[in-house]
């Protein structure tokens, strides 16, 4: 059951996965960290219904659930760090996303690593640590790269918003156009239209106007 809300909340099938995951509650009862990752998944659609003092009770009770060391902590922690984002907490989450980043390197765990950085870049950017985030985005890639992945539009398109906000148009725009042209293949368009406006502005400083005038058009 647990797998299946999984599925659907990955979808974005949110009223699906809630009644998976109802399904799935019962069975919980006596094992600690299924309830934790229950939890965890619980936390995950409430952030994505932007319920986010609802997805930070969750994921405080599913850390609260798990020993340390365990293997979901790093996970844990970075969820964790992602809702009090998006609460505006930027201290609760940098604190949240280092220790994410911590464990998550004791326990060799690339992915959550190369994740969790990007979250590190995610909130200095919105501090407006720019050099912060553009070093943290960096790390994140890293991790992506020696992992076998050469495609990551979120992460390069990011590091791109940051380089835009530091005035580095060539090089923002490098990697801003793959991301643009991933999201668009998959018709996630909320990620399109915001990399779509950085573009537009790489290409106004450029002069690049005969660009500049296609993309407005859907942007």
């Amino acid at each position: 059951c647990l797998v299946l809300a999984k599925i659907h909340q990955m979808l974005g099938e949110l009223d699906a996965a809630e009644e998976w995951l109802g399904a799935a509650y019962p069975l919980t009862a006596d094992d600690a960290e299924r309830r934790a990752q229950w939890l965890q998944t619980h936390a995950v659609t409430l952030l994505d219904r932007a319920r986010h003092d609802e997805a930070a009770d969750a994921a405080r009770m599913a850390l609260d659930l798990i020993p340390p060391g365990s293997p979901s902590q790093a996970a844990l922690l970075g969820l964790a760090g992602e809702v009090e984002r998006h609460r505006g907490n930027l201290d609760a989450a940098w604190d949240l996303a280092r220790r994410s980043v911590d464990v998550a390197e004791r326990q060799g765990y690339m992915w959550r690593t190369a994740v969790s950085n990007n979250l590190l870049g995610e909130i200095a950017r919105e501090r407006g640590e720019l050099l912060s985030a553009e070093r943290f985005y960096r790390r994140s890639l890293q991790y992506y790269h020696a992992m076998g992945h050469d495609s990551t539009p979120l992460q390069s398109g990011n590091l791109g918003l940051v380089l835009v906000d530091q005035g580095r148009h060539d090089e923002a725009a490098a990697l801003l156009q793959p991301a643009i042209a991933m999201f668009r293949s998959q018709g996630r368009k909320g990620f399109e239209a915001a990399f779509l406006a950085a573009m537009l502005v790489c290409h106004a400083h450029r002069g690049s106007w005969k660009e500049w005038r296609p993309l407005s058009d859907r942007a």
